[in-house]
């Protein structure tokens, strides 16, 4: 199978052995441009009947720029795009969820530590472990999870800080054509379950009409 981009959409393309007579779906991708690309990539992988549609209706912009931090403060990161706005690590223990954050953070010069590959077990492994020292927790403005709140309520020295944001963008002309077609699905994200794990996150494939 292969997978052809452009103008928005992706197109997995049946090989010679394939079975021609399954029904074709269009599976509508509407996160962040980047991220869709990706999770298109990885379906592209597998042998499934379906025209992939990228049509973003969020965009990550930055918020606030990276807190000045002591030398003793660690940093948690619950996503990459966190690690991608939070400056160089050197050498900064940050505590990750997902395999993909973690991979970031120590790429970025930090001294990154699996904790979990969802916010629930990234708090169960620090209220366990209980680091001394001050943490902030750098995320978007739109979390999951409550992370420092309840690690402060656990007695651990936890703060926030914001340094990105999703916003919303009108559905274009691919999103539009899409929503023609004959079957189409949409991708979901949960940190529980779902069809294809992608670090933190697995998306799930449902029917939109």
């Amino acid at each position: 199978m292969r997978c052809q981009a452009g103008g928005g959409q992706v197109t997995l393309r049946p090989m010679a052995d394939n079975d021609d007579a399954r029904p074709r779906a269009t599976l509508l991708l509407t996160r962040p441009r980047a991220m869709s690309e990706r999770l298109a990539a990885e379906i592209a992988e597998r042998d499934l009947p379906v025209d992939i549609v990228i049509a973003p209706l969020m965009e990550i912009v930055p918020a606030d720029a990276p807190p000045p931090l002591a030398a003793d403060t660690d940093v948690i990161f619950t996503s990459s795009q966190a690690v991608a706005r939070a400056g160089p690590g050197d050498g900064r223990r940050a505590w990750c969820v997902g395999a993909r954050t973690t991979e970031a953070a120590r790429a970025a010069g930090f001294d990154a530590v699996l904790a979990g590959a969802c916010a629930d077990e990234l708090v169960a492994r620090l209220r366990k472990e209980r680091p001394t020292g001050p943490m902030v927790h750098l995320r978007g403005r739109h979390q999951r999870g409550d992370v420092a709140k309840r690690l402060h309520d656990a007695g651990l020295s936890v703060t926030s800080h914001v340094l990105y944001d999703q916003v919303e963008v009108p559905p274009d002309a691919a999103f539009t054509t899409a929503l023609g077609h004959a079957a189409v699905c949409s991708a979901f994200f949960t940190e529980k379950r779902g069809a294809f794990r992608n670090g933190r996150e697995r998306s799930v494939v449902a029917s939109a009409r």
